[in-house]
């Protein structure tokens, strides 16, 4: 997946989540203009920072990158 594929998840998800960018920064430590990065596919998150966001929104991995299974 692109960086920009994965911020499109990322962003949809935190907006499932009815959350804004401030409220997972509170909860997970990530600054805003960094998660405004990988929303916006100009930077490709760290897996630890994935981990903390999947785990911020009570999902999967696979399901906040995209990823599909057969």
């Amino acid at each position: 997946m692109t960086a920009k594929e994965i911020g499109n998840s990322l962003k949809q998800n935190r907006k499932w989540a009815r959350m804004t960018q401030v409220d997972v920064f509170k909860m997970t430590n990530i600054p805003q203009a960094t998660l405004s990065q990988y929303e916006n596919g100009a930077r490709m998150p760290y897996l630890e920072n994935v981990i903390k966001l999947a785990d911020c929104y009570n999902i999967p991995l696979d399901t906040l990158i995209g990823r599909r299974l057969c």
